[in-house]
């Protein structure tokens, strides 16, 4: 029968995890600049708040912020 070849397969080489370092956070989100990625996250960040607000005023039983 034919040996079949034993190949280690490394998903994080040592390239990679260059490649992975040198690009930075903005980037690998999908942003073209940092500042687009910062407005976006301080965005969601808002968004949070806004939610988390919501449910404890529901809970209170007030009206829903809009």
């Amino acid at each position: 029968m034919a040996k079949q070849l034993e190949l280690e397969f490394n998903e994080k080489s040592e390239t990679l995890k260059k490649l992975e370092k040198e690009i930075p956070d903005f980037r690998k989100n999908g942003f073209q600049t940092e500042e687009e990625f910062k407005k976006a996250k301080a965005y969601d960040r808002a968004w949070r708040h806004m939610e988390q607000h919501n449910s404890v005023m529901i809970k209170r039983g007030l009206k829903k912020c809009k």
